[in-house]
């Protein structure tokens, strides 16, 4: 008489574990992160080209390219690795503070170029004229400037990115990126450098290093959190 043999057996013990489908561990989070976030020389092209297009939509006035540009650009992991590293007590943030130079030297290079060749071609990228909507409006001053607003709008989105990289989510962090603004405000800077627009310039560049330390806060914010509860749950 044959017996029937279970093909899977599940304790009570581990079976609350099945219930936390969202649930991920340190290891899991390293692996993966450091997967998504090592600049690749494909990657790196990525963000290269992103620069190029972020600068492009801004001197053509054509909002949907920088938002494109944004969209592209895988420039949220590799600041994640590095947060991750540090709360994990991990040498992830060393690979993350050089994937990060890394991306973002590539995001700058190209929205140099972007620049460089709108100059030669004559292309007054951010001319003042009354008929531009992104080159004199209030997008390239949110962008190069600070107010309330996009502080906090880019630390919920600072957050809300640490928590899908938790979850294992990360393929919704490009919403994350059109959130915070990142990759316009280190476009502008090489473009408003040509332009003679050096306050613009400097402007842009103090935006882009808060929106660099928001990014760092709002992930440490998430990955202390998930820290804490993992203990907890170890403990119970």
């Amino acid at each position: 008489m044959a017996t029937s043999v279970p093909l899977s057996v599940i304790t009570p013990d581990f079976s609350r574990f099945t219930r936390e489908a969202g649930a991920t561990t340190w290891e899991e989070l390293e692996l993966s992160i450091g997967e998504d976030s090592t600049m690749t020389r494909d990657r790196t092209l990525v963000m290269f080209l992103a620069g190029v297009i972020a600068a492009a939509g801004i001197a053509s006035d054509t909002l949907h390219a920088v938002i494109g540009a944004m969209v592209i650009a895988p420039g949220f992991q590799p600041f994640a690795r590095t947060v991750l590293g540090l709360v994990a007590h991990s040498q992830a943030w060393r690979g993350g503070l050089r994937d990060s130079a890394r991306a973002y030297g590539a995001l700058l290079g190209g929205a140099t170029v972007a620049a460089v060749l709108g100059t030669w071609l004559g292309v007054d990228a951010l001319d003042a004229g009354h008929d531009r909507y992104l080159a004199s409006g209030e997008l390239v001053r949110f962008w190069s400037s600070f107010s309330w607003t996009g502080l906090v709008t880019s630390s919920a989105a600072a957050l809300c990115g640490g928590v899908l990289v938790m979850l294992n989510r990360t393929v919704l962090t490009a919403g994350v990126m059109v959130a915070l603004a990142l990759v316009p405000t280190a476009a502008l800077v090489p473009m408003a450098l040509l332009a003679g627009q050096y306050a613009m310039a400097g402007g842009a560049g103090l935006r882009f290093l808060a929106e660099i330390a928001l990014v760092l806060v709002g992930t440490a914010v998430a990955f202390v959190f998930k820290r804490g509860t993992d203990r907890r749950r170890e403990v119970s």
